[in-house]
C-alpha cells in the first residue's frame, strides 16, 4: 500500500501545491482540515516520507508541539521510519534476515547520523510484530 493510500485510509487529504519561497518544507499537516499538503514536484520517495512523517503530526496539539517540538519531530520520524520499513520489505519480497539497514537508509536518503538507532529499533519492533 502506498502512502498516499494509507493516509487516504485513515481519512486524511492530500493536497498538493507548488514550490514557492513561502512555504520551503515539503509538506505540512493541517490539522483544522484533516489535510496533508505537499509539495507538487517531489519524487515519490521524498512524497512517501513526507507523508508518512505528516500523518504523525495529526496525533500532535498546537499547545504540545510548541512545548515540545524536537519530540514531536522525532515521533514523528520514528513513524515514518516505522511506514518505509514495512513498505521496503513489502515491496522488495524481503525477509527479515535480508534486511540491511544502511542499504535502507540509502534507498530513502535518511540522515543516518540521526536516523541509524530509530531504523534499527524500529526494524526490530517490525519484526518481533510478525512473530
Amino acid at each position: 500500500m502506498s502512502a498516499q493510500q494509507f493516509a487516504r485510509e485513515l481519512g486524511i487529504n492530500i493536497e498538493k501545491f507548488p514550490p514557492s519561497s513561502v512555504v520551503t518544507k515539503n509538506g505540512f499537516f493541517a490539522k483544522d482540515l484533516n489535510t496533508i499538503f505537499l509539495r507538487n514536484n517531489l519524487t515519490s520517495t521524498v512524497h512517501d516520507k513526507t507523508i508518512y512523517h505528516e500523518i504523525k503530526h495529526r496525533d500532535h496539539y498546537p499547545a504540545q508541539y510548541k512545548n515540545n517540538p524536537i519530540l514531536c519531530e522525532n515521533e514523528a520520524d520514528r513513524f515514518m521510519i516505522r511506514k518505509l520499513i514495512e513498505q521496503y520489505m513489502t515491496e522488495l519480497d524481503l525477509e527479515p534476515e535480508e534486511f540491511n539497514w544502511t542499504r535502507f537508509v540509502q534507498y530513502y536518503d535518511l540522515p543516518t547520523t540521526t536516523n541509524a538507532e530509530m531504523v534499527q529499533s524500529e526494524f526490530f519492533d517490525y519484526i518481533n510484530n510478525l512473530v
